[in-house]
């Protein structure tokens, strides 16, 4: 027969009551051992057995689970995988190839079986009524496969069934269909912990969701659930905005609580410093510190306010300490100013000003252009443009006596011719001095001669060196001297005023004129001639010549920082102003143009037209405006436009808008750059930066608008910059555009 064993027939001490025998198999022999499982009574965790058998099992209440000791630590029994662990250990412990807590006898078809043969196949095996003795078949069974053995050896069925409210069961006896498990309708979820919804990025959001899905959004950290009337997920409260209670400040704020609390402002709220503005104060007893009616008081104050008393009359004022007082003075009455600094006119009404013989005070430090006037102050050293000398002697010479430092070097005052000598030691400049020029300054050279054929030379002293030496010629002639041996070539004939001149061949003679102060003139590869017109025989200095009258030259008086004009007449003359109808043409300016009033400058253009390229003023404005869809974080170009060389000023505008449904917007940039779709990170001449924050989602009708700039870019060649957009956000797509303005400054 099959022998069970059953928790009822435990010992108080949790041992088998039959003989303190455990029936196991040996061998595949049925036989008894005397190796125990030990069954401990059921309790909490902290009244387990201090040092427990193995294999020891019981029932832990805070678990409300079976447990058994595995040898190193009490493990729950929960599921297969736990009581198949509990069979190991059970079989670890036994005599024979294999046991069980459960032993079989010679049965036949279960002949040498444990229950771990027999847990590999069906758990109640399905058989005739007289195959197992005290045993019953499935076929006797009223309900389904969950039973129970009573006290008398009958199985009875179970039911499965839902607690209210929560889990709802079909089919709980198995004999209709299977079992099938499902949540209840309007379930209330049983606890006072927690209930973990799914949870996952904005990436990992459902492909095809459903309304009334709900959901925790790692990526934003808030709750959310999905619209199908707006077709997008839903955030109802900001992560960290909700607002959990209202309370005021004791004696300064009530609030009447609740989810709906009503805020006023306390009864016994006394007011605080920093309240400045009033109504008017209609009612209530004024106990403060005392007004002051010369600082806050407006408008007439009637007398029968104040305590007229003795001794107010017309010539009498109230006082702050309650009296009637005559005043003391009647003001200011005179005004005078500082001798030779301060200058009034007197009188109730004085005028004040600087005194013309004021020289001016150690405090001043700073200065106009001073345009007139004798400087007398301290000596302007080199450094600041000056010399640092104050006087000077005939014939001195100023020199660098040392760095920065300037110095007088005495003239020569000696009666011999000196030369000015300087000898430096290779690295630095030598002190100047005159001297005379020595022979053995100055390498001497020969002097030679050739005789010629009119030309007879006879050299004398010591012609070897012949420089700064004294050296005597003979000369010797004999007949005409030609051209090409500097002689004239021509026998001529003086004239008085006769210039001497060349023919083709040989020397000439133009005869002098008759008439005074008239130029000589060449001729074309001809003999030179007198001018007809006569020229003035001195001139002033800076003066220019013209024709005052036919074939008379004149000098044209001359004027200071003028230019050459002609009248309506074209008589030429100086002037500081230029006649009207000039045009001038593309002029090129080295120095600073200042005008006079500073008030004045160059006229803009009136016609609207635009500047040309390259012309200080000039414009450029890129712009698109059709969106382009952004990726969140990503820089994208949202226009550009290239600059040629030259200073400019850019300025952008960058727009957003929603696309397609609602998007949360937590973060807009713009910057413009010169290097393609990539945002300035640090701050630079050729680069600008905006941010600017927008925590709310955002629709089509809603379009952040950020502006840039401006950037100061310079570049001397062709260069692109960018107008770079990014943006922060989740929900739908953000689209970007933007415009790019360029100004030409310089």
């Amino acid at each position: 027969m099959v022998m069970t064993i059953k928790i009822s027939e435990m010992t108080s001490a949790g041992d088998f009551s039959l003989g303190q025998i455990t029936p196991v198999l040996d061998s595949g022999l049925n036989k008894k051992s005397t190796v125990q499982l030990q069954y401990s009574k059921t309790g909490n965790t902290a009244e387990r057995p201090i040092s427990p058998a193995s294999p020891t099992i019981r029932y832990n209440t805070d678990f409300e689970q079976f447990e058994f000791w595995n040898g190193l630590l009490w493990s729950q029994i929960s599921g297969d995988n736990d009581v198949a662990a509990l069979i190991a250990r059970l079989a670890a412990h036994t005599i024979g190839d294999g046991a069980s807590m459960i032993g079989l006898e010679n049965q036949g078809a279960v002949l040498n079986k444990t229950v771990q043969d027999l847990s590999e196949s069906s758990f109640i095996t399905k058989t005739a009524a007289t195959s197992l003795l005290n045993g019953f078949a499935l076929s006797t069974l009223a309900t389904g496969f969950l039973t129970v053995e009573t006290i008398t050896g009958e199985l009875i069925s179970r039911e499965m069934i839902g607690s209210t409210n929560q889990i709802t069961i079909t089919n709980g006896n198995g004999l209709a269909a299977n079992t099938q498990f499902s949540i209840a309708t309007n379930a209330i979820l049983p606890g006072s912990g927690s209930l973990t919804i799914p949870i996952g990025t904005t990436a990992q959001r459902p492909a095809s969701p459903m309304g009334g899905m709900i959901r925790y959004n790692t990526t934003v950290n808030a709750f959310e659930y999905y619209d199908a009337n707006s077709t997008t997920w839903i955030q109802p409260i900001p992560a960290g905005s909700g607002v959990l209670s209202v309370s005021g400040t004791a004696n300064r704020i009530t609030s009447t609580g609740g989810i709906n609390p009503i805020i006023d402002i306390s009864a016994s709220y006394v007011g605080q410093s920093s309240i400045t503005t009033l109504g008017t104060v209609t009612t209530g007893l004024w106990n403060a510190t005392p007004i002051d009616l010369a600082s806050y008081v407006s408008g007439n104050l009637a007398v029968s306010h104040l305590n007229s008393g003795s001794g107010a009359s017309a010539t009498t004022f109230w006082r702050g300490d309650g009296t009637w007082v005559t005043p003391s003075g009647t003001g200011v009455s005179s005004v005078s100013g500082t001798a030779n600094r301060i200058t009034s006119t007197g009188g109730t009404t004085p005028i004040i000003d600087i005194s013309a013989s004021y020289v001016g005070q150690a405090s001043i430090t700073t200065l106009g252009t001073i345009s007139t006037g004798v400087w007398q102050g301290t000596i302007v050293g080199p450094l600041y443009g000056g010399t640092g000398l104050n006087s000077y002697t005939f014939g001195d010479m100023i020199y660098a006596s040392s760095t920065n430092l300037l110095a007088a070097f005495a003239g020569n005052i000696t009666t011999t011719k000196q030369y000015l000598s300087m000898t430096g030691n290779g690295s630095v400049a030598g002190t100047p001095i005159w001297a005379t020029v020595a022979g053995t300054d100055i390498t001497g050279a020969a002097l030679t001669k050739t005789d010629d054929t009119n030309v007879t030379m006879t050299l004398g002293g010591t012609p070897t060196t012949a420089l700064l030496r004294a050296t005597s010629m003979t000369l010797g002639w004999t007949g005409q001297l030609s051209l090409a041996r500097g002689g004239t070539a021509a026998n001529l004939t003086a004239s008085n005023g006769g210039i001497f001149y060349s023919t083709a061949t040989a020397g000439a003679i133009l005869a002098g004129t008759a008439t005074a102060r008239q130029l000589l003139m060449s001729g074309a590869s001809a003999a030179p001639t007198w001018s007809t017109s006569i020229y003035p025989t001195t001139n002033a200095i800076n003066t220019l010549l013209y024709a005052s009258a036919a074939n008379v030259m004149s000098a044209l008086a001359t004027a200071n920082s003028a230019v050459l004009i002609t009248s309506a007449g074209g008589v030429p003359s100086l002037s500081t102003t230029l006649p009207a109808g000039l045009t001038i043409p593309t002029p090129t300016i080295s120095g600073n143009l200042t005008y006079s009033p500073d008030t004045a400058g160059i006229a803009g253009i009136t016609s609207g037209a635009s500047k040309a390229a390259g012309v200080v003023g000039e414009t450029l404005v890129p712009f698109v405006t059709s969106s382009t869809n952004m990726t969140s974080t990503v820089a994208l170009d949202l226009t550009s436009t290239t600059l040629t060389a030259g200073d400019w000023l850019v300025y952008g505008e960058m727009w957003t808008t929603s696309i397609g449904g609602a998007t949360l917007l937590t973060n807009v940039i713009a910057g413009i750059n010169t290097v393609s779709a990539t945002m300035p990170t640090a701050p630079a001449v050729a680069t600008a930066r905006s941010q600017a924050a927008y925590p709310l989602p955002t629709s089509s009708a809603q379009v952040p608008i950020l502006n840039v700039g401006p950037a100061i870019i310079r570049v001397t060649t062709n260069t692109t910059v960018y107008l770079v957009g990014s943006a922060t956000y989740t929900g739908s797509t953000l689209g970007g555009y933007g415009k790019l303005t360029a100004h030409r400054f310089c």
